[in-house]
C-alpha cells in the first residue's frame, strides 16, 4: 500500500501499515475493523505499524468483544506491538467500562497501568505541535487527566523474562513526552515509551510508542481519527453532497454518456468471455480419457462415441457401462482405468461374460468392446504395452468378437474426426466394429 512519496507529520514513512479499530467509515488504504471483529485468529495487530484503539461510545456489545480474552487485543498482543517498535494511539474519556458487574480500568489490556483521574475543564495548552490540528479542531474540554507515574503489570513479563528475575538483571524504566496539559500544567494527554536498563553496560532497550488523546467533543470520533490519519498521509477525501448533482461542469453529461456505452460493451464482452469459457471447458473435457477413472471415465468415454457418431445406450438394462449401435450390430462397452499397470485376463473374461448374459436373455448375440486406460497417471508415451500376451490368447481363442483399444487410440479418434485430418468418421466407426481383437489405429 503507498500513502506518501516522502515523511509525514508524524515522521512514518509511505510504506506504513495502519489499523483502525472504530465505528465509522475510513479510506481503503488502511485496515478498518470494529470491535465485533477482532478475532484472534483473523487479525494480529503486531503487524501493523500504527494501530489506533477509539476507547469513545462503546456499548456492552463492544466492551465484552474489546476486553474478554478472546479478542486481539489483549496485554499480550499489545506488549508484542509495543516490543516490535511500533505506535499505539488510544483515545479515551471518562466514562466508566462495565464489564460483569465490575467497573475495570479503561487501560486493561496495556502492560502497564495509567491512573486516571476523573475532572473537567476547558484550558488545553498544546506542548507537541505534532498534534495541534487534533486538539484545535477536534476537542476544546477536557474530561480527565492523566498521571504519569504508571507500573508495569505483574503480567508484563518484560521480555519473556519472570518479573522477579527479570528486574534483578535489568532496571525497568518509563519515559514519557507531554503532548496537552489542563491549566495546572496536568498531562491530559501524552506519550510513553518503557522498556529497562541492562545493569552490566547500562545500555537501553525501549518500547514503540503509547499515545493518549482525549475524546473529541466538538465533532465526532471519526472525523477526529481522520485528522490523525492526515497527519500519517492518508488522503482524506469528503464525500459530494447530494445537492451537487445539480450542477454540471461542461463535458460531464459527455462522459457519463461514453462511461455508459463502454458498461455495455463490457457486459457484452464479459458475456462473451463467459460464453467462450464454457466451450473451451466443454472441449478440454475430452482430455480426460488420457487420465481419468470410474464413472468420469465412462460418461467421458460415452460423449466421445456419440461425438464420432455412434448411438449410445447408456446405462443399458443389461450393462452398466452401457452399449452401443452401428446398423444392426449391439455393441457391450466395458470402461477400465489402472492406476499402474496393463490389461488383466480377468477384465477381457468379464465383457465375455456380460455377452454370454446378453445372449441367454434376449438370444442374440452382440459384440464387445472394452477401451482400457493404464498407466493413467503416466505420460502415454512412458506407459507400458496396454495388452500383454496372456490377453492376446485369449483374443484369439476366444470365439466371441471382442474389440479392444485404448483410450489414447480413442482420444486420437477424437481429434482426428474433429480436424477430419485423416478418415471420415463413418470409416473410422466402421473400422472399430469390423475390427477383431486388439484395435491398429496410428
Amino acid at each position: 500500500m503507498s500513502f506518501y512519496k516522502k515523511k509525514t507529520l508524524f515522521g512514518y514513512m509511505n510504506s506504513s501499515k495502519i489499523l483502525v479499530i472504530s465505528k465509522g467509515n475510513f479510506p481503503k488504504g488502511i485496515t478498518h475493523k470494529q470491535y465485533h471483529e477482532l478475532d484472534n485468529e483473523t487479525i494480529n495487530i503486531a503487524e501493523y505499524d500504527i494501530v489506533i484503539i477509539n476507547l469513545v461510545d462503546l456499548n456492552q456489545y463492544d466492551i465484552e468483544n474489546l476486553y474478554l480474552s478472546k479478542s486481539a487485543i489483549t496485554m499480550s498482543k499489545i506488549h508484542d506491538l509495543l516490543w516490535s517498535n511500533k505506535h499505539l494511539i488510544l483515545i479515551y474519556d471518562n466514562k466508566d467500562i462495565k464489564l460483569d458487574n465490575v467497573f475495570i480500568q479503561p487501560f486493561k489490556f496495556l502492560p502497564f497501568s495509567i491512573p486516571l483521574k476523573k475532572e473537567i475543564g476547558d484550558t488545553i495548552l498544546i506542548t507537541d505541535k505534532k498534534y495541534e490540528e487534533y486538539y484545535k479542531t477536534h476537542v476544546n474540554k477536557w474530561s480527565s487527566y492523566l498521571r504519569d507515574d504508571g507500573v508495569f503489570t505483574e503480567k508484563t513479563g518484560l521480555n519473556l523474562f519472570k518479573r522477579k528475575e527479570f528486574e534483578e538483571i535489568y532496571q525497568t524504566m518509563w519515559l514519557s513526552e507531554s503532548i496537552a496539559q489542563n491549566g495546572f500544567k496536568q498531562d491530559i494527554s501524552f506519550s510513553i515509551r518503557y522498556g529497562y536498563i541492562e545493569k552490566h553496560n547500562r545500555k537501553k532497550v525501549l518500547s514503540g510508542l503509547t499515545t493518549f488523546l482525549q475524546a473529541p467533543n466538538k465533532t465526532n470520533s471519526e472525523l477526529a481519527i481522520k485528522t490523525l490519519l492526515s497527519g500519517f498521509g492518508i488522503s482524506i477525501t469528503t464525500n459530494p453532497p447530494k445537492w451537487t448533482d445539480l450542477y454540471k461542469v461542461p463535458d460531464e453529461d459527455k462522459i457519463i454518456k461514453e462511461i455508459d456505452e463502454l458498461e455495455t460493451s463490457k457486459e457484452k464482452i464479459s458475456k462473451k468471455i463467459d460464453y467462450t469459457v464454457s466451450k473451451l471447458r466443454d472441449e478440454t473435457r475430452f482430455k480426460k480419457l488420457l487420465f481419468e477413472s470410474g464413472d468420469e471415465l465412462r460418461n467421458i468415454v460415452w460423449d466421445t462415441l456419440e461425438a464420432i457418431g455412434f448411438k449410445v445406450n447408456k446405462y443399458d438394462e443389461a450393462k452398466e457401462d452401457g452399449s452401443i449401435e452401428y446398423d444392426k450390430e449391439v455393441i457391450l462397452l466395458e470402461t477400465k482405468a489402472r492406476d499402474n499397470g496393463n490389461t488383466q485376463r480377468a477384465n477381457i473374461r468379464q465383457i465375455d461374460d456380460w455377452i454370454g448374459e446378453y445372449l441367454s436373455k434376449k438370444n442374440f448375440e452382440p459384440k464387445g468392446l472394452f477401451i482400457i486406460n493404464h498407466d493413467r497417471l503416466k505420460k502415454p508415451n512412458e506407459r507400458m504395452i496396454p495388452f500383454p500376451d496372456d490377453v492376446i490368447k485369449y483374443l484369439d481363442k476366444n470365439s466371441r468378437k471382442i474389440i479392444v483399444m485404448t483410450t489414447k487410440q480413442l482420444f486420437d479418434i477424437y481429434c482426428d474426426v474433429k480436424l477430419d485430418k485423416k478418415n471420415k468418421a463413418a470409416n473410422i466407426r466402421k473400422k472399430i466394429i469390423e475390427t477383431e481383437g486388439i484395435f491398429e489405429y496410428e
